[in-house]
């Protein structure tokens, strides 16, 4: 088995790295090799270990950009995920609540539906009145027990598993 843990462990019953480091036989790699410059190497080492110096280096590096207020954060996340996805990257955009994921997502999906990559009407999605037409990618929110053998699938949807509406 191989892991970080430092890492936030899984909520529940997850945790296992940490056990079995805990009280068994483990071996801890001694140097971060995953970077390509030596300043973000011993940056991610300080940050790992709650080190506020680490934010300097960051900074530094043009790493941490001042988007201004809140509003125009978001703006400027949400068009740079636009152009991520447009131009052909899977770019994630991580955000501080449903609120404002459902926000977010109303108004990106009404750019792609304005640039003709995803169907404006399709089917409803969960609570909150969301839609997904075809072109749009979703991601499953719980396990989907039932969908197993759905139209020949031999494995449960997970949650957090994407997938592109082909049709409604």
């Amino acid at each position: 088995l191989v892991g970080d843990h430092h890492q936030l462990a899984a909520v529940g019953a997850g945790g296992a790295l940490e056990l079995l480091t805990d009280h068994g036989r483990s071996y801890e790699l001694a140097d971060a090799r995953r970077f390509t410059h030596a300043w973000e190497r011993a940056a991610s080492l300080q940050l790992r270990a709650g080190d506020p110096a680490a934010i300097e280096a960051y900074h530094r590096e043009g790493r941490i950009i001042d988007a201004g207020t809140s509003e125009q954060a978001e703006l400027a996340a949400g068009h740079r995920w636009l152009a991520d996805t447009l131009g052909g990257h899977h770019a994630l955009l991580v955000v501080d609540d449903n609120e404002q994921a459902a926000r977010l997502n109303a108004a990106l999906r009404a750019e792609l539906v304005r640039l003709d990559r995803v169907s404006e009407h399709g089917v409803r999605l969960g609570r909150d009145d969301t839609t997904a037409g075809v072109g749009d990618v979703v991601a499953a929110r719980r396990l989907a027990w039932e969908l197993a053998g759905y139209r020949g699938n031999t494995r449960v949807p997970t949650t957090r598993e994407q997938y592109r509406v082909p049709q409604v």
